[in-house]
């Protein structure tokens, strides 16, 4: 049934269009097209290599990527992943866009996921401003009014902001399509036009899901009241509006729900993530201002804006974005006051832009960033079951400014009709260019690149499965994460962290609990805004400048990463947070070594199975003080040596002294910091050496020096290279230097190695044993008597093989027990020259409870293995050298003592 103010109308006034010309339709795609490609300037010519804006814009890249890589490379469901989050192995994944994930999923795999993403961002301008023209041609008939429309609804700030950074709310051209086949659908019901109509709701809601919420549902509601005042007792009377709606339910939900029993079926977990985000609805509102001043960046305006969006954004600059130009919020304003002269479809057009007006504000007005009113009509939305999965009102905007300005079409065309005199092309194409301009939200468009980084070429290159540490992460660094997200889509190798839209604690709370790496997660948001960003990392609270008083977790950070099967560390050299760089390279280097790789964007530390690690100690039992040693931990690997200040100025100057246990080969490394480091010569004992200087930052070197050093002490020097040689002198501090244990030389205690061997011919082979004063590396003054095993005629590994047990006995030379230290025997493996962990040697270290009194030069140790579990004793297959009591004697306190430094 026709509207009664209709009939009689000609057939410009017609609500059925006649079919357009070819040119109607290509004309304003060619101009869309051009002003797209001027507003995103330089995108255009840059479609493989950057993307506009940051952001969660890489994240979307991931998205993408990830949905197409399990599809079709996998095979598999795309809704979990092991790539993000680990070690968790069933990361649940959303659907975030998926008129774009799946739907479009061909035309990625034809150009790429970058070119992709680029062209799905321009398309979505052009078809914005297309779509829009064809829904306003529909309803005012007039192509310049549409063509105006169009270009207002694609290039407003709403759109242009989201382009850089949220693709699924940038998709917005699925709004005027569904609303002109909706329309199309109602004044010509069909079951095909309600099909279509069906299709065309899907599409939005298939595009964000935020545009269920916020486009369908006040698109349903208002309808249902524009009906309700104006069409109530005729609408049963219509034929075919049943068959015609029915159709369109039917088809809206065969396609939305494939996708949307994701959302509907969330975990537990995911509900009570997005029920905490939801209090943050407060934060993502509108204000009166966002609406009324150009953006920020606009190049004719930001010189006022830019500090006026500054007192009110409260750093939610893309929440913010609202303003459609100064005329059509004017014009639309015009047509509520002017409404009876208008058609009466205009009342839900108005019903629609007051309504989603007000809700952007959320639950509360601001104005220029201040509460004025603490109730507004938001509050009912969030009484709705479901409600809280969407905390962001601002984002109803888009739907108040499409029915702003359809509104405001009918106003000019009012206006139109009754000034015809006035030059209405000329008026209308310069307020359109001025329009533009002051829509435009930056030029040129602001755009990151999508290089992927060098250091990532070492990884991508290493076979193998593992995992990545890369930082800063977490909470406080979730645009970091969503570029390491991109860059995983060429390595493919695992994250420690991730990114989801809605992130269970449970995730969050792991980087937490894992050991050294939860030195790199501080949640503290106050150091974060305040600018303290070195206090995000969890130094130890005291650390002496000699001996071994640092935490486990810190001095065997490289075993624990390597259990973790994390293989790299990147510290991405993020400059805006420069104290959080600076603070995790110095504790990177002291635990893991100097980095392999330093470039102007980023350090590579590798992990590597440390050697003689212990396997007494717990992997994750390192939450002891700091000036303890992990119990169980081997002695003596790590030896903290004295930090100093030096001014060099010609001969060569003692860097440090140092004395050491034992022969072996040894890592010599720490920190300098100073202008001439890199003109330095260093020598050990008086021979050169040519030490690894890797720049971490400023003048700060990591410094690595291995060699083969006897037991004693030694010196290290420096002195300025002839050629390098600055004038004058030049101060070198040293931060810390310190020693690790790569390769222990074992001192042969017997003549002959002595096998022990049990019943079922388990078999153990004594290689050496030893006494050693570590008098270096702790508080107190400890000794330790060592034992080193080989396994025999066994390939099973020493960590899966029988609990043993080792009794060692001090004794009197007759047999009078002085001292013992029974204890399991622990797991410290032995590495060969090319740090590769012998899976058949390893070392025992176990501290002897001394009294000096009673040991004596003479004393004798005395050992022998057992099982308790089964009580099953290992007797030595040479009676040669046992005691009366079956105790192999292994030589006398003096003979085993290692010589002191």
């Amino acid at each position: 049934m026709r509207d009664s103010n209709d009939a009689g109308q000609g057939p410009e006034n017609r609500l059925c269009m006649p079919h357009p010309s070819l040119r109607r339709h290509l004309l304003p795609i060619l101009l869309y097209s051009l002003i797209t490609a001027v507003v995103t300037y330089p995108l255009v010519f840059q479609l493989g290599t950057r993307i506009p804006g940051g952001g969660d814009a890489p994240w979307f890249l991931w998205q993408l990527w990830w949905f197409k890589h399990a599809l079709i490379d996998l095979t598999r469901t795309p809704l979990s992943t092991d790539l993000i989050f680990y070690p968790a192995t069933e990361v649940v994944i959303n659907w975030q866009t998926p008129v774009n994930e799946f739907f479009l999923l061909p035309l990625q795999l034809a150009v790429g996921t970058v070119p992709f993403y680029n062209l799905l961002i321009l398309g979505n301008f052009v078809l914005s401003g297309y779509f829009m023209y064809l829904l306003i041609l529909k309803l005012v008939k007039q192509p310049l009014l549409a063509f105006v429309a169009g270009a207002i609804f694609a290039f407003n700030a709403y759109h242009s902001v989201r382009s850089l950074g949220h693709l699924s709310l940038a998709s917005t051209q699925w709004l005027p399509l569904a609303l002109l086949l909706l329309i199309q659908a109602w004044y010509k019901p069909s079951i095909r036009r309600g099909m279509a109509a069906g299709i065309g709701v899907a599409l939005a809601m298939l595009a964000s899901p935020y545009y269920a919420a916020y486009f369908v549902f006040p698109v349903i509601g208002c309808f249902a009241v524009y009906v309700f005042l104006t069409r109530r007792f005729s609408l049963l009377a219509r034929p075919g509006v049943g068959s015609a709606a029915l159709a369109g339910l039917v088809t809206t939900g065969a396609l939305i729900l494939p996708f949307y029993v994701d959302y509907l079926s969330s975990t537990p977990e995911l509900r009570q993530a997005a029920q905490v985000a939801a209090k943050s609805v407060f934060v993502y509102v509108a204000d009166l201002l966002s609406w009324i001043l150009p953006p920020r960046n606009n190049p004719i305006w930001q010189s006022i804006t830019a500090g006026l969006y500054d007192k009110f954004t409260s750093g939610y600059l893309v929440e913010s974005a609202l303003f459609f130009g100064f005329l059509p919020p004017l014009l639309a304003l015009c047509a509520f006051f002017e409404r009876r002269n208008h058609p009466r479809q205009l009342v839900f057009w108005l019903l629609l832009a007051a309504s989603t007006w007000l809700l952007s504000f959320g639950p509360i007005l601001k104005v220029w960033g201040t509460q004025l009113v603490d109730w507004m009509p938001y509050r009912l939305f969030m009484a709705l079951p479901g409600a809280y999965a969407f905390r962001a009102p601002a984002r109803l905007g888009i739907t108040a400014i499409l029915a702003a300005t359809v509104a405001a079409m009918y106003v000019l065309k009012r206006w139109k009709a009754q000034k015809p005199q006035w030059p209405w092309r000329r008026l209308i194409a310069i307020w359109t260019a001025v329009l533009l301009a002051n829509l435009s939200t930056g030029f040129p468009f602001p755009t990151s690149s999508t290089q992927i980084p060098p250091v990532y070429k070492i990884i991508t290159e290493t076979p193998g499965e593992f995992a990545i540490l890369e930082l800063p992460s977490g909470e406080l660094f979730l645009e970091n994460v969503a570029w390491y997200m991109y860059y995983q889509t060429s390595h493919q190798k695992r994250l420690v962290s991730g990114y989801l839209g809605r992130r269970p604690a449970s995730l969050i709370n792991q980087t937490h609990t894992l050991p050294f790496v939860n030195r790199f997660f501080v949640d503290d948001y106050a150091n974060y805004f305040s600018g303290k960003w070195d206090q995000l990392i969890d130094w130890p609270d005291s650390v002496s400048s000699s001996g071994t008083k640092w935490p486990g977790d810190i001095l065997n950070g490289s075993q624990l990463l390597s259990d973790l099967n994390i293989r790299y560390v990147i510290l991405h050299k993020d400059l805006p947070h420069a104290g959080f760089v600076e603070s995790a390279a110095l504790l990177l280097d002291h635990a893991l070594g100097p980095p392999i790789y330093a470039d102007a964007d980023a350090l590579l530390f590798e992990t590597k199975k440390t050697t003689l690690a212990s396997r007494n100690a717990p992997a994750f039992a390192y939450d002891v003080p700091a000036d303890d040693r992990p119990a169980g931990s081997p002695p003596l690997l790590h030896y903290r040596l004295d930090a100093r200040r030096l001014a060099l100025s010609g001969p060569a100057v003692e860097l440090a002294t140092f004395d050491l246990p034992f022969m072996g080969d040894w890592d010599i490394r720490g920190l300098l910091d100073g202008e001439g480091v890199p003109g330095l010569r260093f020598s050990a004992d008086g021979n050169s050496v040519e030490p690894v200087l890797v720049p971490l930052f400023a003048n700060v070197y990591a410094f690595s020096l291995q060699g083969h050093f006897a037991p004693g002490q030694h010196t290290l020097q420096v002195q300025h290279s002839a050629a390098a040689s600055p004038e004058g002198d030049v101060c070198i501090v040293a931060f810390y230097l310190h020693a690790r244990l790569k390769q222990l030389d074992l001192p042969q205690s017997q003549d002959a190695p002595s096998d022990f061997v049990n019943q079922n011919g388990q078999r153990f082979r004594l290689l050496g044993a030893g006494i050693i004063s570590d008098s270096g590396s702790a508080s107190e003054p400890a000794t330790y008597f060592y034992t080193a095993w080989q396994t025999l005629g066994s390939t099973t590994p020493i960590t899966a093989q029988l609990c043993l047990d080792q009794f060692t006995h001090i004794t009197t030379p007759d047999g009078a027990m002085l001292a013992q230290a029974d204890h399991q025997l622990g797991w410290s493996g032995i590495v060969d020259s090319e740090g590769v962990e012998n899976s058949s040697k390893f070392v025992d270290f176990v501290e002897v409870p001394l009294n000096s009194a009673a040991i004596q030069p003479d004393s004798v140790v005395r050992i022998g293995l057992w099982c308790p579990e089964t009580r099953d004793y290992f007797w030595v297959a040479d009676s040669t050298g046992l005691d009366d009591s079956g105790r192999l004697v292994v030589g006398s306190w003096a003979d085993l003592q290692v010589p002191k430094p």
